[in-house]
């Protein structure tokens, strides 16, 4: 099939699957019509990333390469700006950085979303090579997450967490209601699980994932942490965009998890692997979802 030049729809068709600008795709779509946004922009990183697949040798690039800080910072911003418009009013955005920008991102958003509206700076770590004798070993990236308003979707139980080792969960025999120890303290549970902390040490990095979840994409993102995000602030039915499509693992796991999605990418690598990583799921058949002529 024969990638074609991008044709902007007149209003949001979900399961879409572009290729091309991405701010030309967003300014074309409605106001208040995406319930979560996931983006996964460039860093700032100054590098050329390049991966050549060992399932079918296809060598996939991009790269991340700005002239100054400031041109780097006007091209995120222009975007962020047209993601606020698109999301409603209970939705929420993640913006996956790293220590390259995010200090500087931080503060655009909160002129954009406002400063109120921001919710939390997560903390993804992972082990991996890669030292130095002459700094800390840079080994984790930063997600900021807004919201447009105080009503936004938290589906804290959804993504919950195992208690402690050592914790012992009792239940009490007249009100049948769980409960643990603490210091000599009854402490009730009204969760099956903790509620996550802001710092993720429990999702792997794609070297330490299992081979048939990576695709040789660069700076690819592992599935589990999308199913995380996802699952947090989407409920099934709910549209989830990602502007950066790169790997595709943000359709691939809204559309596991039942919810409607749109994506693009610049790079007609990228869209060829989305694509097939969305037809190779057994799950998923060609009519699941729809690509249209004009954008693929």
């Amino acid at each position: 099939m024969t990638i074609q030049q991008i044709k902007l729809p007149n209003h949001l068709k979900t399961n879409y699957l572009y290729l091309g600008d991405n701010l030309e795709l967003m300014k074309s779509l409605e106001d208040n019509s995406i319930d979560l946004i996931y983006s996964d922009p460039p860093f700032f990183s100054q590098r050329n990333y390049t991966t050549t697949s060992k399932a079918d040798n296809i060598e996939r690039s991009f790269a991340d390469i700005f002239n100054t800080l400031t041109d780097y910072l006007s091209f995120l911003q222009i975007r962020l700006i047209e993601m606020k418009r698109l999301l409603k009013s209970t939705g929420s955005i993640y913006i996956h950085l790293d220590w390259h920008s995010v200090h500087y991102v931080k503060v655009i958003m909160d002129s954009i979303f406002g400063y109120d509206n921001f919710i939390n700076n997560i903390v993804w770590c992972y082990t991996g090579g890669g030292s130095s004798k002459k700094c800390f070993a840079k080994k984790h990236d930063d997600i900021l997450l807004y919201s447009k308003s105080k009503n936004y979707t938290f589906n804290y139980g959804e993504v919950s967490i195992p208690y402690a080792k050592g914790t012992e969960v009792s239940t009490d025999e007249k009100t049948q209601k769980k409960y643990y120890l603490k210091s000599g303290n009854r402490y009730y549970i009204k969760r099956s699980g903790k509620i996550l902390e802001s710092w993720w040490i429990d999702i792997p990095n794609l070297n330490h994932n299992k081979l048939e979840d990576r695709h040789d994409y660069p700076t690819e993102k592992p599935r589990q942490l999308l199913e995380r995000i996802i699952k947090t602030s989407s409920n099934p039915g709910d549209i989830v965009a990602d502007f950066f499509g790169g790997s595709g693992v943000t359709a691939c796991e809204s559309q596991k998890l039942g919810r409607k999605w749109i994506t693009i990418d610049i790079s007609e690598n990228s869209v060829n692997l989305i694509k097939a990583r969305l037809l190779g799921n057994n799950s998923i058949n060609e009519q699941s979802y729809q690509l249209p002529l004009n954008s693929y």
